[in-house]
């Protein structure tokens, strides 16, 4: 069959439309769709970047935050006595709070018991044991351990640190007994703690005498964390004290 001219020219045009048409649907809408999860793509990614960059930017100064973290507690805890102190330099202390010129505290019989671990808990107070006076608070210092202990289902188990327990008789007067109690107030080492303190008697010289106990709290080093060398430092801490433990044998 002979084509005309006329034919021949909707014959091409017939099969560039349908090239056309192929093109749009197997080669072109591929590579904008492709195109498009690219662009998604990238839009994620740069969102990536910021954060991270966000991230970055925050944590830029965590080792000096670490390190007045670690200043921080290290100097909380040195509010208490390491618990390598011996039971001799924990004994001058209590004598040096015992007796000064202010007061002159005398006992005869004094204990001190070995560095043991304690379980650390809260306790609460009614309103009627509260009281401004030092002379009333240490009246009540008797009943102090009947107060009634807190219980929070959600509260975090009891600390433990370790403690001296100590144990001693005294005589003074009234007046010393109670400058004793107020000065643990001021004094340097926030951990000696009374337990009880016990009237039993008024002797003929206008002096009180009872029985005393305290608790004398050792915190332990605080360890420095790798991040700051702590590792280093450890390690030449344990040689120099495994020197110090084979220099004491040898003597």
């Amino acid at each position: 069959m002979k084509l005309t001219y006329r034919d021949k020219i909707m014959l091409i045009g017939a099969v560039v439309i349908i090239l056309w048409a192929i093109g749009i649907f197997l080669i072109i809408k591929p590579a904008f769709s492709d195109m498009d999860d690219k662009s998604k793509t990238k839009d994620s990614k740069d969102n990536e970047v910021v954060v991270l960059q966000q991230r970055v930017d925050q944590e830029a100064n965590l080792k000096d935050d670490l390190q007045k973290a670690y200043d921080q507690a290290v100097e909380h805890t040195n509010e208490y006595f390491y618990k390598l102190d011996t039971k001799e330099s924990v004994t001058d202390t209590v004598r040096d709070l015992l007796y000064t010129k202010k007061r002159e505290i005398v006992n005869t019989s004094y204990t001190i018991g070995d560095l043991e671990s304690n379980a650390v808990t809260n306790y609460s107070y009614s309103k009627a044991e509260v009281s401004s006076s030092l002379q009333e608070q240490v009246n009540l210092i008797k009943n102090s351990g009947k107060a009634e202990e807190k219980t929070d289902p959600n509260a975090a188990a009891p600390a433990s640190i370790y403690a001296y327990s100590i144990d001693s008789d005294y005589e003074c007067t009234l007046e010393e007994l109670l400058a004793f109690a107020d000065s643990l107030e001021s004094t340097d080492q926030q951990s000696f703690i009374i337990q009880s303190i016990s009237i039993e008697d008024v002797n003929e010289k206008g002096k009180i005498t009872g029985q005393m106990s305290f608790k004398y709290y050792m915190a332990p080093k605080v360890p420095k964390p790798a991040a700051l060398g702590g590792d280093d430092e450890d390690k030449k801490d344990e040689a120099k004290d495994d020197k110090e433990d084979e220099s004491s044998k040898a003597s």
